[in-house]
């Protein structure tokens, strides 16, 4: 991937008591190969970026990380690491879902412009949240246009990365009312 020059791309989703994620993949044109993912509970900040110093830095990502921390975002510019900064909008959730969901399954195409690395454990768990990965419901049991929290960290992560690279407005994804 290196020798025919694909970007390479990460989206990072803080946690502790939830997963730190970091999904990484390189993009061939309009395709996206997941190689890599990071899901890993209660690290340090110093963990975190010894874990990505270990795992992907040599591969030199740009990386779309939660805006929500931007004290994170810091240390790891610090370190050295290509962080981007973008604006979790209104409507950027459902609209970064959909994105995903496009690029997973193409409209006018038999097929996708997402592939993942089989054999990979952390890839193969992303894989697994991903047929998890559902809306919640009120309490009427309608579905929301609000994701379930449970074990969305790598999901996150995946849509921070693709919603950024591929949206239109990189990282400007709303959806109509």
């Amino acid at each position: 991937m290196k020798s025919r020059e694909m970007a390479c791309n990460a989206g990072m989703d803080f946690g502790f008591s939830h997963n730190f994620a970091v999904v990484t993949g390189f993009n061939d044109g309009y395709r996206t190969f997941i190689v890599d993912v990071i899901a890993e509970p209660e690290l340090l900040p110093d963990a975190q970026v010894d874990v990505c110093t270990s795992r992907i830095k040599s591969w030199n990502p740009t990386i779309y990380a939660d805006p929500e921390n931007p004290q994170m975002i810091a240390v790891f510019r610090k370190k050295g690491f290509s962080m981007r900064n973008w604006i979790k909008g209104p409507g950027s959730v459902e609209g970064g879902i959909n994105i995903v969901h496009l690029r997973l399954r193409p409209p006018l195409s038999d097929e996708p412009l997402i592939y993942f690395l089989a054999g990979d454990p952390g890839v193969e768990l992303l894989v697994k949240r991903l047929a998890k990965y559902h809306w919640r419901a009120d309490a009427a049991g309608r579905l929301t246009n609000k994701p379930n929290q449970k074990d969305d960290d790598e999901c996150d992560a995946l849509r921070y990365q693709i919603m950024n690279v591929f949206a239109p407005d990189k990282g400007k994804v709303g959806v109509a009312e």
